[in-house]
């Protein structure tokens, strides 16, 4: 692997050995630049130093929707990286949960996902987690916090899947 050797050296180096596209950055004070990015041959990129976002936004555009038709306990299929479910009216009864199943081509066991309330008008005090994460589906879990009152309406949930590797 051939790398760029001036210390003020920042930007796209092409390794044509590895037949990658390198991104370098130069302190320009002496010691040789840095590989922050690598672009492989399959399009693929890499960060291969740490990864801060000081100020910004992440955007994920790979977004879908779908509705629970018929059982707040409805299995889902939405095949998307980021979405939204729209769920069944709920009835869960105070401090009681309650799961569905997300079928989702896009994730895998190593991969994180979150997922939030979105909206949601009713009684009670709703929130949702992941609880299970598997190749090719996850599991949304919906509790009612509140102490007294059932949920008694549909909620929208939001969700984005991280991916992740458990190799380097």
């Amino acid at each position: 692997m051939t790398t760029p050797k001036s210390s003020s050296f920042r930007g796209w180096w092409n390794d044509r050995a590895s037949g990658q596209l390198d991104l370098y950055y130069g302190s320009g004070t002496g010691a040789s630049p840095v590989e922050v990015q690598r672009v492989d041959i399959n399009g693929t990129t890499i960060v291969t130093g740490d990864l801060a976002l000081d100020d910004g936004t992440v955007y994920l555009y790979d977004g879908g929707e779908e509705t629970q038709g018929t059982s707040v306990t409805e299995a889902v299929e939405i095949n998307t990286n980021a979405g939204q479910i729209t769920t069944y009216t709920s009835t869960l009864a105070a401090a009681a949960e309650e799961a569905f199943t997300v079928t989702n081509n896009q994730v895998a066991v190593t991969d994180v996902v979150i997922a939030n309330v979105a909206t949601y008008g009713g009684a009670g005090t709703p929130a949702v987690f992941v609880t299970t994460v598997a190749n090719g589906s996850f599991q949304i879990t919906k509790a009612n916090l509140h102490a007294a009152n059932a949920l008694d309406d549909v909620m929208v949930i939001n969700f984005a899947i991280i991916k992740c590797s458990s190799t380097t």
